[in-house]
């Protein structure tokens, strides 16, 4: 029991901790062991009883040492029982956790002529609890004294009480600085954080102060009057500044605080610190343009090697063409050998050039990406390839494919580069034979859209099952450029194609088996 003795009120709260609302006592009335008196008949006359049954509050009498003597119809609502059950108990086995001295620190504060106010759980006939107020005063009746205890049940306001403080431990908890202010901008409360944002450490130097004092100037202020009066939200984002100077940035709103009536009674400002948030994005988009600049200056840097590098090598390819053809009868059989491979190699390096081009350009020069029908890309690949299919007696078989977004440039080189090499790669004597099938997957917890994973599968000479990573690298050749040619790089350039789509490029293959290259992508929101 916790006593709380004021000037003129003694308090006294005998309330349990923690939730107590659902549970149940054992032992029913026998909280406080004692023998139950006769009954005794209604106290005081038909107008007393009538005025007792008439009373707002639940309300018990008692006589002096706190036995029960008489109840009205409310009390015995609040405890589901009738006046029978009750009278002759004392009403210290109706308040859980009280025992006799509770009746024994009432009598002494009534001597003293104090008002007693009790906060207490009744103990209902069925066992349960509600939290009560309980009044007590001393009643003179028919020349005797007794004890009268008013009960209130306060659960709705406990209630209202235990969420009150756990929205008010929320707010104080809360990462955004919260502050209240009335119509007038005259703030009322600020939590923790409001406090921190600005540099504060008393926990009251806001209260009173004006939001006009805080914001960056009257006229943002004004807007937030202007918008909360018309119930709407106020939002923007804001610099300020610290009381010792120092600049931040918030993502600041402002409602409009009703009271019950739903009347406009203030607001409720909220500011979100993106300090941070604001320098990361300054220093991306730094890193950004600085990026662009770089990729510029890449690409201008790879056309000014392609071509600065190409003329020579022509030259030299020229050089040897006029020598062959005007001493053809003064060569050595070994000076035109050594000529023609001279001219080989100019041709070769050329080639290795326009792929380090190509491959810059990947990056570089993505196009805006639309809607594509692999379909139609797939079948303009062929035609552009009629030459080698008619030359190898090749043939590609091709499945129904589907739509996707992406860049339609660089899938025709993705899917040119991958049928290229199959029919480029095939087995001496053996037409080469390509098939192209696709499989489309629904969005899922790893893939926020559908994506579409496309198999190009030949019959070739494959490759060793160890080099599947390696053939993506630039300039990787598992051959000598007398039985393949190529520069190495297509592979290389078709990877960077499905990994600048967000996707992929695996290779699976063994010697003399086939090649079956896989590309997933993403297939977007096409509907």
């Amino acid at each position: 029991m916790r006593n709380h003795i004021l000037t003129t009120t003694t308090r006294i709260d005998i309330l349990p901790d923690g939730e107590y609302s659902n549970r149940k006592t054992e032992n029913i009335n026998k909280l406080y062991e004692t023998e139950k008196l006769l009954v005794h008949k209604p106290l005081g006359g038909s107008d007393f009883q009538a005025l007792l049954q008439n009373i707002y509050d639940g309300t018990i009498i008692s006589d002096t040492d706190g036995n029960i003597l008489d109840t009205n119809e409310r009390a015995c609502h609040f405890l589901k029982c009738k006046n029978i059950d009750i009278t002759g108990c004392n009403i210290v086995s109706l308040l859980y956790g009280s025992d006799i001295s509770l009746i024994e620190n009432i009598r002494s504060s009534l001597k003293e002529n104090k008002y007693i106010l009790i906060q207490a759980a009744c103990v209902r006939s069925d066992g349960s609890m509600f939290p009560a107020e309980i009044s007590v005063n001393r009643l003179a009746l028919d020349h005797t004294v007794y004890f009268c205890f008013f009960i209130r049940d306060i659960s709705v306001r406990r209630e209202a009480e235990n969420h009150l403080r756990t929205g008010n431990a929320a707010i104080q908890n809360a990462g955004n600085g919260i502050a209240v202010a009335d119509l007038g901008g005259v703030i009322e409360y600020t939590n923790l954080a409001m406090l921190n944002l600005w540099g504060l450490d008393d926990k009251n130097s806001m209260c009173g102060m004006n939001i006009r004092e805080f914001l960056c100037d009257d006229i943002t202020a004004s807007e937030i009057e202007q918008t909360i009066s018309n119930h709407m939200i106020w939002e923007k984002e804001l610099t300020c500044k610290t009381v010792s100077g120092s600049t931040f940035y918030v993502q600041a709103s402002a409602a409009s605080n009703l009271d019950s009536d739903g009347e406009i009674v203030g607001m409720v400002l909220s500011l979100l610190d993106i300090t941070g948030m604001k320098y990361a994005t300054r220093k991306l988009e730094n890193t950004m343009a600085e990026l662009r600049r770089s990729n510029e200056d890449l690409e201008q840097f790879a056309y000014a090697v392609s071509h600065d590098l190409q003329a020579p090598l022509r030259k030299i390819s020229m050089f040897a063409d006029i020598i062959k053809s005007k001493e053809t009868s003064n060569l050595l059989p070994s000076t035109t050998d050594a000529l023609d491979r001279m001219q080989n190699a100019s041709r070769r390096m050329s080639e290795l050039i326009q792929g380090l081009l190509q491959y810059s350009r990947v990056s570089s020069r993505e196009k805006p990406r639309e809607i594509l029908d692999l379909n139609e890309i797939i079948s303009e690949v062929i035609a552009d390839l009629d030459v080698p299919l008619l030359e190898t007696e090749g043939r590609v078989n091709v499945g129904q494919m589907p739509e996707i977004i992406a860049d339609p440039l660089q899938m025709r080189q993705l899917f040119q580069n991958l049928i290229g090499n199959a029919l480029k790669f095939h087995k001496p004597g053996l037409p080469p034979v390509v098939d192209i099938s696709a499989r489309v997957f629904p969005a899922d917890e790893t893939n926020s859209v559908p994506y579409c994973e496309i198999e190009v599968k030949d019959n070739g000479i494959g490759f060793p099952e160890k080099d599947a990573e390696r053939i993506f690298g630039v300039f990787q050749k598992l051959h000598k450029p007398a039985e393949y040619e190529g520069t190495g790089i297509g592979l290389a350039i078709c990877r960077k194609i499905a990994e600048r789509h967000n996707g992929d490029l695996i290779a699976e293959g063994n010697n003399g088996e086939g090649a079956s290259f896989r590309v997933t992508l993403p297939q977007g929101n096409i509907r």
